[in-house]
């Protein structure tokens, strides 16, 4: 778990994918100034539908473009992000909670699980680009770490 002093920080998969995308050379370095933040203050967490999204969307084909990564090198991402993120676990109370969150606020059933997995791990913000159909939800709040103005210091880290 992250930095008990410091209250953890969900990075969803559009924040990993413009870290390695070439073609987004402003959202890349914004991505990689976030997740430097997140390394030094301890306080970065993901999910297994974080790491998944990844990977799908860093090896597919983009229209004509070719995927950003293939496979390996996708996979070679994966086993390094422990040393500066936490994989916190999917669970059966993470799933619950994403059920009623999609009930209840209307989310899709993935961002619904990537709120009730921040909550459940103590989570107050999810840096995300995605638009939620809220933009506070039970104590998480989505921020877009791309908003023009974002800085790091303005979530604590």
């Amino acid at each position: 778990m992250p930095n008990v002093s410091t209250r953890p920080v969900l990075a969803d998969s559009n924040l990993l994918v413009y870290a390695i995308d070439p073609t987004e050379q402003s959202k890349a370095r914004r991505a990689n100034e976030v997740l430097r933040a997140l390394g030094d203050a301890d306080a970065g967490v993901i999910t297994p539908q974080v790491v998944i999204e990844f990977y799908s969307a860093a090896t597919r084909p983009r229209g004509r473009r070719p995927a950003l990564l293939d496979a390996r090198s996708a996979e070679r991402w994966i086993e390094r992000w422990p040393s500066l993120l936490v994989c916190v676990p999917l669970s059966e109370a993470v799933v619950r909670e994403a059920v009623r969150g999609a009930r209840e606020y209307r989310l899709s059933i993935f961002d619904a699980q990537i709120w009730a997995s921040a909550k459940l791990s103590g989570a107050t913000i999810v840096l995300t680009e995605d638009n939620q159909s809220a933009e506070f939800i039970e104590g998480v709040r989505f921020v877009n770490p791309f908003a023009p103005g974002f800085l790091p210091e303005q979530i604590g880290l």
